[in-house]
């Protein structure tokens, strides 16, 4: 109880929006403040004063940026003991000094979990003591823990937890929430590990919201019958359902969608960006079929094949054509017979493109996939961009699905 009443009281501590929370150091001896974008062997992006501007990498002498700091944050977690309070205040402090807002706070509200009296986590949450007692500031107002747990709790009061680049929501178990928070930014470095370099994307700081929702009653309803998660682009807001059993995997799935839309509009500088079906299937796809749930220590592994993915495109009596699947629209996707049939074949194909021999498609597949969100798919474009004609990927294609399948 004392874990719900912490949590629920600290998420509501205003934290600053920092528009500039990087620096580049130049070799001439300047320092721009600025969001580093993207950074890659040639140049460095980064947006100042909410302009992009970029500079020669070989005139960067280094450069520091969130997502830096927070896989370093991720490995200092990683080796800290969550119920020694000394480490993790120790963390939440590096985690401050380190333009980490967000990872601090919760990192404090872990110090509070494993040492309920710990005074310095207390004063950093903004916790007040009169006399003996602590209270805390919950939307104007302060209470003590006795007052706290008369709070009802519901979804329009649902836990608000900020991470580095998401807004949680959620009226689940406290610890769980945390370990969520810890794992949505890992999704987010591997997401961006992966497919970063090849697709150039640029980072994004939209604030997603994220929505786990445990009270069946509260869960909104879902835009087709029995789905128990997927992604609400125009309001940017993930929702899963995560009361009993919930899908890891489709989670991690949508997930995918939620990077994949943000990334790409960022980059390409366009409100809406809209790939193909096919393509935003099998980009998601893969990265749900890699993910290892570990709560607090997830792992992604995307470049392991899922074998019975591959087994039932192996397996079909009448396969798949290729071009057929380029140009299935987002309905075969989203129902009737064929969804699952497409979704593998989408999968097969994406994972080939992409680590099929050495990589061999991989940046021109990159270069495919960047036009196509700008308007310029279609077949013959993407057999273009690829340089390879049809009846050949095919083949290749088929051949990668039988070797992987272990048909």
């Amino acid at each position: 109880m004392l874990h719900t009443l912490l949590l629920a009281a600290c998420t509501y501590l205003p934290v600053l929006p920092n528009d500039e929370p990087d620096k580049i150091q130049l070799k001439d001896g300047k320092a721009v403040a600025c969001r580093v974008l993207y950074a890659d062997a040639e140049k460095v992006v980064y947006r100042v004063s909410k302009k992009n501007k970029e500079v020669p990498r070989a005139e960067v002498e280094s450069f520091d940026s969130v997502e830096g700091r927070l896989r370093e944050f991720l490995e200092q977690f990683d080796a800290a003991d969550p119920h020694d309070a000394s480490q993790q205040a120790t963390l939440a402090q590096w985690a401050e000094d380190h333009n980490l807002p967000h990872e601090a706070r919760c990192t404090w509200i872990r110090t509070l979990i494993a040492d309920p009296n710990n005074e310095q986590a207390w004063t950093k949450l903004g916790g007040v003591k009169q006399g003996e007692v602590w209270k805390l500031k919950v939307k104007g107002r302060s209470y003590t823990l006795d007052e706290l747990r008369k709070r009802k709790s519901e979804w329009k009061t649902a836990l608000e937890l900020p991470t580095a680049h998401f807004l949680i929501r959620s009226d689940g178990d406290p610890e769980r929430v945390l370990n969520v928070a810890i794992d949505v930014e890992r999704a987010y470095l591997a997401f961006y590990e992966m497919f970063g370099p090849v697709l150039k994307l640029y980072v994004f700081d939209e604030v997603p919201e994220l929505n786990f929702v445990t009270d069946k009653a509260d869960f909104p309803n879902p835009p087709a019958p029995g789905m128990t998660v997927w992604y609400e682009r125009v309001g940017n807001q993930l929702y899963a359902n995560i009361s009993e059993n919930p899908d890891r995997g489709a989670i991690a799935t949508e997930l995918c969608e939620v990077l994949v839309f943000n990334s790409f509009r960022r980059t390409l500088n366009k409100q809406v960006s809209e790939i193909e079906p096919w393509l935003r299937s099998g980009l998601a796809l893969t990265f749900g079929a890699g993910f290892r749930p570990d709560p607090g220590h997830a792992k992604f592994d995307l470049e392991s094949p899922n074998e019975s993915l591959f087994q039932t495109v192996a397996k079909e009596a009448k396969p798949t054509e290729l071009k057929r699947l380029l140009g299935t629209g987002r309905g075969g996707f989203d129902g009737g017979p064929d969804q699952m049939k497409n979704y593998a074949a989408a999968y097969t194909l994406v994972h080939f493109l992409a680590f099929g021999d050495g990589g061999k498609y991989r940046t021109s597949f990159a270069e495919y996939a960047r036009d196509a969100a700008l308007g310029k798919g279609g077949p013959s474009n993407f057999f273009g961009t690829l340089r390879v004609k049809e009846k050949d990927l095919e083949a290749e294609w088929r051949a990668y699905v039988t070797k992987t399948a272990g048909t």
